[in-house]
C-alpha cells in the first residue's frame, strides 16, 4: 500500500501504478499465452532493443530474457529482467532517460 497521506496524490499514484501493470497483462490477452515465448537478450545482439543494456548490463548483475510472439519472433514485445539468485522478476519496463540512459522502472509492492 502506498503510504502517502495526501488522499488525491496518492489515487494518481494507484492509477498510474494500474497503467504501468496493466502492460504484461494486455500483451498477455491480446498475443494469447500460447503465442508468447522468450529467449535470452544475446539472441538479439543486433536488434535495437539490445541497445540500452550494452551499458546497463556492465553494472547490473541479472538475467534478462526477451519476450516475442512465436509468429514473429525477430520482433521481440519487451524484456523480462530476472534476479541471478532467485530467478524472481525483478523489472518488465524499461524507459529512456533523456541523455541520462535508460534505467528500469522496478516497484516495492510489499
Amino acid at each position: 500500500m502506498l503510504k502517502d497521506s495526501d488522499e488525491e496524490r496518492r489515487k494518481r499514484r494507484l492509477a498510474v501504478f494500474d497503467t504501468i501493470f496493466s502492460f504484461i497483462p494486455k500483451t498477455i490477452k491480446s498475443n494469447g499465452i500460447n503465442s508468447l515465448e522468450a529467449k535470452p537478450l544475446r539472441f538479439y545482439k543486433n536488434h535495437e532493443i539490445y541497445e540500452p543494456f550494452k551499458t546497463v548490463l556492465k553494472s547490473v548483475s541479472c538475467d534478462v530474457m526477451v519476450y516475442y510472439n512465436k509468429e514473429e519472433p525477430n520482433e521481440p514485445l519487451g524484456t523480462l529482467l530476472f534476479d541471478p539468485k532467485s530467478h524472481k522478476l525483478v523489472a518488465w519496463i524499461l524507459l529512456k532517460q533523456g541523455d541520462k540512459g535508460w534505467f528500469f522502472l522496478t516497484f516495492n509492492l510489499i
